[in-house]
């Protein structure tokens, strides 16, 4: 008979569903089972049913957790952060968050473990979640009892949406089970969305990609934060291998993980390391101690060892419950670890185990078993007052068989009653509290409780807790300052991160570490130091410590000096190796090509990297074929040696008028050449043809920008597509910073520099571009330093709150006044007190820069619902101040309150000079029907339907909807806003992104791009209408493709019409680099010479990244001793259109195009078979042999090696030669060929030459030809 039972309606099967039972008794254990009743009456019951207790009637065991807020949320995560309570009866052991899509979250849901056990504050980063979905989130703590806690309240949230413009980050984590032939990698996604391909990339080489990679593995979708793990095989023994895991995202970018890893497979030879499990003790509820010894190393130096355990006899690194990791060992070594986390009252299995250098592990025989306890004896309850010499324990005895109690503490984990122990002044049930005195300051100690029963039997409580002792401080005023870690160890340097963990009662000044080749380095006795601004205590702070030697012991120590002068260090101090250094080729950077002229060029190149060793030579070389090196090049300079991190420049003469050249930065040290990446391409100037470039003056200097007045002088002036001024505070300015002018052309010019600092010195020189891309620096370069900066405050707006949500709402600004000087911030903050600011507020936007009397708006987004927010408008000038808007509140709505339509406006496209199509898309209905959609258009951005020129009806309809309209009436050259709009059955309208666009007023000609399509690797094919409004006529029409942004009739990839009259025409461009993007727009040019584009119809594409074809090496037939007949297959292009195939040979697996000693070339193909004759071998040798093939985008794909030797040439004839020259060896033909002119007849059993060749006193004959073919 059941107490009570609880009705939840209809429900589907495979759906979760859940119950609050109420009215149960205190300390009462009840049995519960779930039900279900269908519409034949029938009512089935829940397997297994479950039991319960109810608490003792104090405080509900839910109100201990607390779930606090949501900090941050990212498009595949967010940080929540809770709180967990500890009573003498609930220590917690475990808490931290179940996090579902579904409310609420429960046991079956995914949880997210905090670190760190114990009472208190704590905060967890939840990953792995889906953009734009709401999800539920609940904190939870376990105690050491194993009581499950819920927390209070459950919240929810929505994840942002998806960036896949960049690549996805990941990392490469581990190398794992090592074999003579393959390997487990293990990665993992750290950032990123929508990854539709994960794996893994090798090669022999460093930085393998997918491109040029020996192999790689696809485990398909990821989610960042979630683990992923390949099998890669195929591998050679004893070779040195490099892997990379990759992700691929949804828009085709590829990440690679850092850092690479690099393994060497086992000799076959190599075989498990030998174990001995010897022993379990300290055996506790949720713990013990167990030994181990490693018999043999099997060959290859331990790198890992330790325990793994479980409740099924046997257990591996694989499928075990948990493990430990003691680090590397010799061999006939002894090793004890803690294995903890077990529950009460189980038996359990465990094996040490070893992993050598090769990736083998071994396993302990035998395995041993062991029960834990059922209850413990003792526990602790608190640690407090932690002092430089001591702190405070609190514990309790639980047991009434205990003839003493206490605690026993260590430096290092787990104590013992060896150790040093200190004993309760009474054993009997009950707490107690001890204080420990005489500790080392700044000291890491461990701690737990132990019981010595009437058997003299030793116990160990829970849990064992760690402290570190405060640091001494004169007149207590010292920061305590802790060394977190050491990562990203190079041969010159490393990474250290620490943290100021009390200020010691005045404001830390400054921060950093200190290091040395002797222990607990300082200031005054350390080798070197770093030194950053002081802050706040608590936050950790890393740096980068460098100049250091290659294979050298360092110590390294966290510091902080406070106002009060006193200096604390952070304890502990690490230790660290510094990497051998390994010398490689330099690496260098072609940078930039200026001044080119009919016959010269200035070239300016850097070298990044010296490879670990003096150079011995660097300049460029250049040549009329892409990548000229000093041995292939048309010519070269030398600027000598010198250091790595430094520009040089060099003048490149000789050359020839119009015409193309490939150039080259390079570098030399004792370990080879490096080249500069990318090689640079220009073209020179017609011959007799002039170009002057002058730096005139500066002028208006203001503290945030400046007046620059230059010169260009041409032979031909519609040369010049592009000039302007670069600006830096560094000598000289290059592109990178420019401002161009209105157009290109020749003559004067002024442009106006703004965004500058003030006080700040800036250098300047004009520039000119001209049609073949060629850069053109001015002389002289000029400095200024510009004035003073005003120190007022922008003048803001918060002009109104719109279309509030439960989580988000719209909030429109405006500045008033810059306070004289320029807007680089704008936006809005908000939080749930008045008057937020960027420095404490819950969020803010950044709308970027502004100018005075524009209105601006942004999206308040991952808001609460039914919460009260307060928001003002900001604005940040150049000269640091920033100026807030009054103060507006608003409250989100509740979560089931229907909400504004969600709408996008995807695109506007002119079709007249009047008129355009507009695209618009329902993403959401806001939970009511679409009543009403359409686009409204003004002048001014975001009109809406009360406010604009005009608006458009298309009805309603479902969300996810895309919708077109047609507007009429525009007026051309008029900058017209638009936005998508739709109406639900609510009354809410909500509107989609405001575009711009415009009409140009084209009274000759309108050119429209209809269609581009059909895009490979190296081109692709468009489609143009023209169409005519008068004016002169129309002498050619085609399309201009670029790398730049706009395209021109100049540019390289131009392609005329065979036509030139109105109406459509198609156009199939090649020749295009593959993975590259390219700007493309048509136009026409008419009788008068005048040359017309159509700006709203600029489009840009990217080629498809081709791939290697793929080929295979078929067979080798017809053997002789001088010659072969090989047989190859084409199975892919690629990707790009096949441009050479044939085979390469030599004495050594592998060859390649680069290093064989011959091949062949049979021309461009297709996927089919091909043919070659391989000529010119030695007799009685091993040869390889590939086939191969090369694609239009210049990658070469090879088959797999194939093998043979040819035959040995008989040492001696056993016939006779006749008259043509021919010998019958029975067995095989041999031709002779006579060096001399005389005849071989009649010649007979003579001795052969090593060099193939037969002596007969004065004649000499050479084998041509020996077949295996029986006569």
């Amino acid at each position: 008979m059941n107490l009570g039972y609880t009705n939840e309606g209809e429900g589907a099967a495979g759906t979760s569903f859940t119950s609050l039972i109420t009215g149960l008794k205190p300390s009462t254990r009840y049995y519960v089972r779930a039900y279900a009743k269908n519409s034949a009456g029938r009512t089935g019951y829940g397997d297994p049913q479950f039991s319960f207790t109810t608490t003792d009637g104090g405080s509900p065991v839910s109100s201990l957790v607390t779930t606090t807020a949501i900090i941050s949320i990212a498009p595949d995560g967010a940080t929540v952060r809770g709180n967990a309570n500890s009573d003498s009866a609930s220590v917690i052991a475990e808490k931290g968050f179940y996090c579902s899509e579904t409310s609420p979250p429960t046991l079956d849901d995914k949880k997210w473990t905090y670190d760190y056990s114990g009472s208190g504050d704590f905060e967890v980063k939840i990953t792995g979640l889906k953009p734009v979905t709401k999800y539920y989130v609940v904190a939870y703590a376990k105690t050491v009892a194993g009581k499950l806690l819920y927390g209070t309240p459950q919240l929810s949230f929505i994840t942002a949406s998806a960036d896949t413009s960049a690549a996805p980050s990941v990392m490469t984590t581990a190398v794992s089970e090592i074999k003579s032939d393959s390997a487990t990698v293990t990665g993992k996604i750290t950032g990123g969305v929508s990854v539709t391909a994960k794996g893994f990339c090798w090669s022999l080489s460093e930085n393998p990609t997918l491109n040029n990679s020996l192999g790689y593995t696809n485990e398909g979708e990821g989610l960042t934060g979630i683990p992923f793990a390949s099998l890669i095989t195929g591998l050679d023994s004893g070779t040195k291998y490099y892997v990379r895991a990759y992700a691929t995202n949804i828009a085709g970018k590829t990440g690679y993980g850092d850092p690479q890893l690099s393994f060497t497979t086992p000799p076959w030879n190599v075989t498990l390391p030998m174990l001995a499990t010897v022993a379990v003790n300290s055996v506790t509820l949720i713990s013990a101690t167990v030994t181990g010894k490693i018999i043999s190393d099997g060959g290859a130096s331990v790198t890992a060892k330790g325990f793994c355990w479980s409740m099924l006899e046997n257990p591996t690194l694989n499928n075990c419950f948990g493990y430990t990791n003691e680090g590397g060992a010799t061999a006939d070594k002894s090793f004890t670890g803690m294995i903890t986390g077990l529950s009460s009252g189980t038996t359990y299995y465990v094996r040490a185990y070893a992993t050598n250098s090769y990736g083998k592990t071994g396993y302990g025989d035998p395995q041993l078993s062991f029960n834990t306890n059922t209850g413990d004896t003792v526990i602790l309850t608190q640690l407090s007052d932690i002092t430089y010499q001591g702190a405070k324990i609190s514990g309790k005895v639980l047991l009434s068989n205990v003839a003493e109690a206490g605690i026993c503490y260590s430096e290092t984990s787990p104590p013992t009653v060896d150790d040093k122990k200190l004993k309760a002044l009474s054993s009997a049930i009950g707490n107690f509290e001890l204080t420990l005195t005489g500790l080392d300051a700044a000291t890491k100690y461990y701690v737990r409780p132990y019981a010595i029963d009437s058997k003299e039997k030793i116990l160990y409580g829970l849990p064992q807790l760690s402290f570190v002792t405060e640091a001494y401080a004169d007149g207590d005023e010292s920061p305590t300052v802790t060394t977190l870690e050491v990562r990203d160890v190079t041969s010159a340097g490393a990474t250290v991160t620490g943290k100021v963990v009390s200020d010691g009662g005045y404001s830390v000044m400054i921060k950093g570490f200190c290091w040395s080749t002797s222990e607990n380095p300082t200031l005054e006795n350390r080798l070197d130091f770093t030194e950053e601004e002081g802050g706040a205590a608590g936050i950790p702070f890393t740096s980068l410590i460098t100049g250091m030697i290659p294979d050298t012991k360092y110590y390294v120590r966290a510091y902080a000096v406070n106002s009060a002068g006193k200096t604390g260090y952070g304890y502990p101090q690490f230790s660290f190796i510094t990497k051998i250094k390994e010398v490689t080729a330099p690496t260098v950077a072609t940078s930039v090509i200026n001044s080119v002229t009919s016959s010269t060029a200035a070239v300016t190149g850097k070298v990044l990297s010296d490879g670990g060793a003096s150079l011995t030579a660097k300049g460029f070389c250049w040549g009329l074929s892409e990548n000229p090196t000093p041995a292939s090049c048309l010519g070269y300079t030398n600027e000598g040696g010198g250091s790595a991190g430094f520009s040089f420049t060099s003048s490149i003469t000789g050359l020839s008028g119009a015409t193309s050249y490939y150039v080259r930065a390079y570098a030399t040290n004792s370990k080879g050449t490096g080249y500069g990446d990318p090689q640079l391409s220009f073209t020179t100037l017609p011959p007799g043809t002039t170009l002057s470039v002058t730096t005139d003056s500066v002028t208006a200097v203001k503290s945030d920008g400046a007046t620059v007045r230059g010169k260009i002088a041409s032979d031909i002036p519609s040369a010049i597509i592009e000039r302007g001024v670069c600006c830096s505070e560094t000598s000289p300015p290059t592109l990178d910073s420019k401002w161009n002018a209105a157009s290109g052309g020749t003559g004067d010019f002024e442009v106006l520099i703004t965004g500058l600092k003030p006080v700040t010195q800036y250098y300047v020189r004009v520039y000119a571009i001209d049609s073949n891309g060629n850069i053109t620096y001015g002389k002289p370069q000029l400095s200024f330093v510009t004035d003073e900066a005003s120190p007022d405050p922008p003048t803001t707006e918060t002009v109104a709150v719109t279309r509030v949500t439960e989580t988000g709402a719209t909030v429109t600004g405006k500045i008033v006044s810059d306070g004289g000087a320029a807007i680089t911030k704008k936006g809005f903050c908000w939080g749930l007190s008045e008057n937020p600011t960027l420095d404490k507020c819950l969020g803010s936007t950044d709308q970027g820069a502004g100018e005075t009397g524009v209105s601006f708006t942004g999206a308040v987004s991952g808001l609460s619902p039914e919460t009260t927010y307060y928001v003002r408008a900001f604005a940040t000038n150049s000269a640091g101040e920033t100026g807030y808007g009054a103060l507006l509140s608003f409250t989100t709505e509740d979560a089931s309150v229907i909400t504004y339509p969600s709408v996008t406006t995807i695109e506007v496209i002119p079709v007249a000079l009047n008129a355009a199509t507009v695209n618009g898309k329902v993403v959401s209905d806001g939970g009511a029907a679409i009543t009403t959609k359409g686009f409204c258009w003004g002048l001014s951005e975001n009109p809406t339907t009360d406010d604009c020129l005009g608006y458009t009806n298309e009805s309603g309809g479902s969300a996810d909807g895309v919708f077109t309209s047609s507007i009429t009436a525009l007026t051309c050259n008029t900058k017209y806003y638009i936005r998508a709009y739709a109406k639900n059955s609510a009354e809410k309208t909500g509107y989609g992104t405001s575009l711009s666009f415009s009409i140009p007023c084209i009274p000759d000609v309108i050119l429209r791009t209809s269609f581009i399509g059909d895009i490979t690797g190296t081109g692709m094919t468009v489609r143009v209408s023209l169409t005519l409004n008068g004016g002169a006529a129309i002498t050619e029409k085609g399309v201009c493709c670029s790398e730049s942004s706009p395209p021109t009739i100049w540019d390289k990839w131009k392609h005329a019409s065979s036509e030139s009259e109105p109406g459509d025409f198609e156009i199939k461009i090649t020749g295009l680099k593959s993975d590259t993007k390219y700007y493309i727009r048509a136009y026409a040019i008419d009788a008068d010479g005048k040359t017309l584009y159509y700006e709203e119809q600029q489009f840009s594409f990217t080629t498809l990244d081709t791939e290697f074809p793929t080929v295979e090496t078929v067979k080798v037939t017809d053997i002789k001793a001088n010659s072969v007949i090989a047989q190859g297959r084409i199975l892919s292009d690629g990707g790009a259109a096949i441009t050479a195939k044939g085979f390469c040979w030599a004495i050594s697996k592998n060859p390649t195009l680069d290093n064989c000693l011959s091949s062949t070339n049979q021309g461009a193909g297709t996927t089919d078979t091909f043919t070659g004759s391989i000529t010119g071998l030695t007799p009685d040798t091993a040869y390889y042999v590939r086939a191969y093939a090369t694609n239009s985008s210049g990658k070469t794909g090879y088959g797999s090696d194939f093998d043979f030797k040819t035959p040995s040439v008989p040492s001696s004839l056993k016939g006779d030669v006749d008259k043509n020259g021919i010998v019958d060896l029975g067995d095989a033909i041999l031709i002779l060929k006579v060096l001399t002119g005389k005849s071989a007849s009649g010649i007979h059993n003579m001795d052969v030459n090593g060099d193939n060749m037969l002596g007969i006193a004065d004649v000499i004959y050479i084998f041509r030809e020996l077949s295996k073919q029986t006569m």
